[in-house]
């Protein structure tokens, strides 16, 4: 078949000519036709992470399995490519149900990549598919681990989808396992900074049934109490706290007076 005019003279182009030829492609929605002309730019410049990568939004788009495996493991293996490529051989699992190869993949985004600034995905999905990954098989600490983490280090409004999403993933996590204290303090913790404290207070005394000894419960606990404007519940669970504190306080012995850093 006679090659697209195109691409007739395409060892006459240079990338940035054939990037956007290509890209021009993309956006027709001529997807075949793009993955032809994405298959010549990497005939030449074979670890190029843009072509790469754009080449494996259309093989996603078309659902190529083995195409996007494939080109998951290039991008892992060129310069530059690494978060990309675990970033797609997650999302491949994610969809293929595939949790613990998901998970082991979105992991190693983490690794090359911990502030996620060159992860492709948006970072509300990001977390939203680590997360039920790991409630789906049962890790269920670790979902909140790491949505928390979140939540605490971007609090500010724009993250309200986040919130939204973290809300959906603790719920299920609620529901699979009853007697964790973690979903609900995680809830507890969402509601607080969307300044719904009435609820915020019912997810943390839940929290609080489950795990009464939990200082990290006692502190949202408390700091809830303050802001609905009632003190005397606020120094009650200070007095919680400082009881646990005293009682987790390793016994001294008494042969053996003096700290050991003062020798």
């Amino acid at each position: 078949m006679r090659p697209s005019p195109i691409y007739e003279r395409a060892g006459e182009l240079d990338l940035n000519d054939l990037q956007i030829r290509a890209f021009g492609l993309v956006r027709g929605n001529h997807r075949l036709r793009a993955i032809q002309a994405y298959e010549q730019i990497l005939a030449r410049w074979p670890e190029n992470v843009t072509a790469l990568r754009r080449l494996a939004a259309v093989q996603l788009s078309e659902n190529n399995i083995p195409q996007l495996e494939a080109l998951a493991e290039r991008l892992i293996r060129s310069p530059g490519g690494a978060a990309i490529g675990y970033t797609l051989r997650g999302v491949v699992a994610h969809n293929d149900k595939n949790r613990e190869g998901a998970i082991a993949a979105f992991e190693h985004v983490l690794e090359v990549d911990p502030d996620l600034r060159l992860m492709p995905l948006p970072h509300q999905i990001f977390w939203s598919y680590l997360a039920e990954d790991l409630i789906k098989i049962g890790r269920t600490d670790e979902a909140g681990r790491y949505l928390t983490r979140v939540l605490n280090e971007a609090p500010d409004a724009p993250q309200h989808g986040l919130l939204d999403e973290a809300e959906r993933c603790f719920q299920q996590a609620a529901e699979r396992e009853p007697d964790n204290y973690l979903p609900r303090y995680s809830l507890g913790k969402i509601e607080l900074q969307r300044h719904r404290l009435e609820a915020a207070r019912q997810h943390l005394e839940a929290a609080r049934q489950l795990a009464p000894r939990q200082v990290d419960v006692l502190h949202s606990l408390g700091t809830v109490y303050r802001l609905l404007g009632q003190p005397a519940d606020a120094d009650r669970i200070d007095r919680a706290i400082s009881q646990i504190r005293e009682r987790s306080k390793p016994a001294r012995n008494p042969k053996d007076p003096w700290p050991r850093y003062a020798l």
